[in-house]
């Protein structure tokens, strides 16, 4: 072991000797390559991360033809956005409502809202207080129609990642 610490000793003494003797110029291309290095190392982690994907979910209830179009979650997990398409009649929406999770917000207001045939409507979600969103919760809808009739819908909100 003192072997191994005396020739560890040495080659430090020769590495220190060597940085005293460098240029400014030499120590430039130390400090790129060093940069370049962990720009490399940045690019290759961020490329294998697992991609998430915005998905088209089916209805579970509905009778005048309100459908999720797509879910998706943001980066950073602190907000969602999910929109729905009108499929039949045009309609007022009335209600959102997520009734197994406390710690989501509608940050848009929808009641009142009209939404005609064939129109996307977009609603934004936003986790209440230090939580972070995640999927596979229920959304319901409540809204009415032309003709005066209350009608609902439910959607599971997910997505899928890719890998």
């Amino acid at each position: 072991m003192d072997e191994f610490l005396d020739k560890l000793n040495t080659w430090l003494d020769k590495a220190i000797e060597y940085a005293m003797a460098m240029t400014i110029e030499q120590w430039a291309y130390v400090a790129g390559g060093f940069i370049g290095l962990l720009l490399l190392r940045w690019l290759i982690k961020r490329a294998r991360r697992p991609k998430k994907a915005v998905v088209k979910q089916p209805v579970i209830n509905s009778s005048q033809g309100l459908q999720l179009h797509t879910f998706q979650i943001a980066p950073l997990g602190r907000d969602a956005f999910l929109k729905i398409q009108n499929t039949l009649e045009p309609i007022t929406l009335t209600k959102l409502e997520i009734p197994d999770r406390q710690n989501i917000r509608v940050k848009n207001a929808i009641a009142g809202h009209k939404l005609d045939k064939s129109k996307i409507y977009s609603i934004l979600l936003e986790a209440v207080g230090n939580t972070k969103l995640d999927d596979g919760f229920t959304v319901k809808l409540t809204y009415l129609t032309a003709a005066g009739k209350v009608g609902t819908a439910q959607f599971i909100a997910f997505q899928t990642k890719k890998d």
